[in-house]
Parts: C-alpha cells; sequence; structure tokens
C-alpha cells in the first residue's frame, strides 16, 4: 500500500499468536488474560489482571450519553 506523494509503504503481516476466547500471558510475575468480547464488533478483547483485580475493558461499555 502507499500514499500518494509519500515515500512510504505498507506491509499487512499475519498475526503470530491467536486465540478463539482466552489466551494467558505471564509477564514479569504478573497473570494477563486476554478475553475475548465480542461487543459492537465481534474482534473486541479485553485484558484481565487477575493478580490486581483490574479489568481493562476499552470500549466495551457503552454511556447513555452522546460522544463530545
Amino acid at each position: 500500500m502507499q500514499f500518494p506523494g509519500a515515500n512510504v509503504k505498507l506491509e499487512m503481516k499475519d498475526p503470530d499468536l491467536v486465540f478463539s476466547e482466552r489466551l494467558s500471558l505471564p509477564v514479569k510475575r504478573r497473570r494477563i488474560e486476554l478475553l475475548w468480547v465480542p461487543a459492537e464488533t465481534d474482534d473486541c478483547i479485553a485484558a484481565w489482571l487477575p493478580d490486581d483485580g483490574v479489568l481493562y475493558s476499552g470500549a466495551l461499555f457503552q454511556v447513555l450519553t452522546s460522544p463530545t
């Protein structure tokens, strides 16, 4: 893929690692679990850190107000 007027070339690369529902990652003595959480689209994931009780849900939760 190229951009007109720019000397930039982009390549698409297939992923090295895939998962269907859950993937556990050991990172420096901390567990991180990637979870498939279909929401607005079917490719959303959340990150769960069970040792810390933290869930990063990204845009999984929608609010009832309009975005600004």
